[in-house]
């Protein structure tokens, strides 16, 4: 939460922030803090997955890609996404380990539908290539 940055257990978020854009906006009682950090919080996804980013969204926000095939996550609680081909993702960041963190999109009108997680960059169409990019 953004009134935490400036506390010692905060930095990580404010990093998050800083090199994603993503917030946590959260507010609750202690005893559902757990189940959020640990079911729901996209920043606590983002900080436990050790991702380092290589680059920040730009001034237009991200790239849309399209998925080449199918990824299914071995482990969902680390903030990963499930892909499926022909999925069309908002890609916002990409890692040196070439991790993407994004969204994924409707097809038909380009709204953010689900969670924004991390999945393998190798998956999606590179952006000359991809033979469903809409031009």
């Amino acid at each position: 939460h953004i009134d935490h940055f400036h506390e010692a257990f905060g930095v990580d978020a404010l990093e998050c922030q800083r090199d994603t854009g993503v917030t946590c906006s959260w507010v609750g009682d202690l005893v559902s803090y757990s189940e959020h950090l640990e079911k729901f919080c996209e920043v606590e996804k983002i900080i436990r997955g050790g991702f380092r980013v290589l680059n920040a969204p730009d001034a237009d926000g991200a790239d849309i890609r399209t998925v080449r095939c199918s990824y299914c996550p071995s482990d969902s609680s680390a903030g990963q996404l499930a892909l499926n081909a022909h999925d069309l993702l908002k890609v916002f960041n990409v890692t040196v380990e070439g991790w993407a963190a994004g969204v994924q999109l409707d097809p038909s009108t380009l709204e953010e539908v689900g969670s924004l997680g991390w999945f393998p960059m190798t998956y999606l169409w590179p952006e000359n290539d991809d033979p469903y990019r809409r031009r």
